[in-house]
């Protein structure tokens, strides 16, 4: 797309929009058409549309929050993320998904919804604190094992409303801050995140891996 990736989400009555700045774009033939992705929730349904301004939308994936939607997303990370085309935007799984997917799904069905995002699969950027089995290191090497003592204030709100944090997403090194010349959402933890519209292109920015992830439909949304 060539702009630098700026996430951003609002909602409205209980549409959710989000926006992916970097890689909401897909190309044809060598032209662009500006796109983002819509989270539609209507009670224990769960729609994702991408949409494509003044050319229509497309439904990308349709679940209930009745059933355990974290596994239709690590089935994607696993098909597209760590094999065939190797986006590489998730840098690690959270292994207490599952279970936090469970006992969400759990309370849904007896009535009780911590928040709006009940139930939802959302990735969030490696430099995001979580105190939970989970490391935070930037996408360094020299932070692996690091383990936060709290929250970030972020995590919290998500945690607050019902989400369930899927994994982490890879990112330009240290945030772009590694070196004047870094290389757009490589890591030497992660690796180099590609553009899964156009493998060969650069996913832009320091967040790539939220934004491919979030392109890719890899997660419900991403921070």
């Amino acid at each position: 797309a060539g702009h630098k990736h700026v996430p951003y989400a609002w909602r409205l009555e209980d549409l959710f929009v989000v926006n992916t700045g970097t890689v909401s774009t897909t190309r044809l033939r060598g032209n662009t058409r500006p796109c983002y992705n819509i989270v539609e929730i209507t009670g224990t349904h769960v729609d994702v549309w991408r949409k494509y301004p003044f050319h229509g939308s497309e439904r990308i994936i349709q679940f209930s929050t009745e059933t355990r939607a974290y596994e239709k997303y690590t089935d994607r990370i696993n098909d597209i993320d760590k094999k065939g085309p190797t986006v590489k935007s998730v840098i690690e799984l959270n292994p207490d998904a599952e279970e936090i997917a469970t006992t969400l799904d759990r309370e849904r069905k007896e009535g009780r919804v911590r928040g709006p995002l009940h139930g939802i699969p959302i990735l969030i950027k490696d430099n995001i604190d979580t105190c939970d089995r989970m490391m935070t290191t930037a996408g360094s090497l020299a932070l692996l094992g690091s383990k936060p003592l709290q929250d970030a204030f972020v995590a919290k709100k998500l945690r607050d409303a019902g989400a369930v944090i899927l994994g982490k997403t890879n990112l330009s090194g240290w945030a772009n801050f590694r070196s004047s010349k870094s290389s757009s959402g490589w890591s030497a933890r992660g690796g180099q995140t590609r553009n899964p519209y156009a493998l060969d292109r650069n996913p832009c920015g320091s967040s790539s891996g939220s934004g491919v992830a979030a392109s890719a439909n890899l997660c419900a949304a991403a921070i």
